[in-house]
Order: C-alpha cells, then sequence, then structure tokens
C-alpha cells in the first residue's frame, strides 16, 4: 500500500524523529532488554532509514 503525501510528510518529519529517537528507542530497549553480542536485528518501515540508523547506533 503506498502512502499518501500527508502520511509522506508525517513519516519523514522532524517530530516524527524526535518521537522514535526519544521515546521508541527506550521504550523497545526497557521491553526487550540487552541484546547479547551477536544478535541480529530487523527493522521493517516505511521511510527515510532513520529508524535503521537509530537502530545501529543504539544497539550496535
Amino acid at each position: 500500500m503506498l502512502m499518501n503525501r500527508v502520511e509522506t510528510a508525517l513519516v519523514n518529519s522532524p517530530p516524527r524523529r524526535w518521537l522514535q529517537r526519544y521515546y521508541e528507542v527506550p521504550w523497545m530497549r526497557r521491553l526487550g532488554g540487552p541484546l547479547p553480542p551477536g544478535a541480529r536485528v530487523l527493522e521493517l518501515g516505511c521511510g527515510p532509514g532513520y529508524g535503521t540508523q537509530l537502530i545501529l547506533d543504539r544497539f550496535g
């Protein structure tokens, strides 16, 4: 399913990035705990890949 212009603008917006960095990532860390060495993470989503960069930065 393709996103319309409004959805695309919201997904790629600075407030969405703030939400990912300061709410979603800490929530995921509390939910799943630390990752063991050699663990793999899969990010499925849409947008410019900001979530993937956060996963690499925060989870290693």
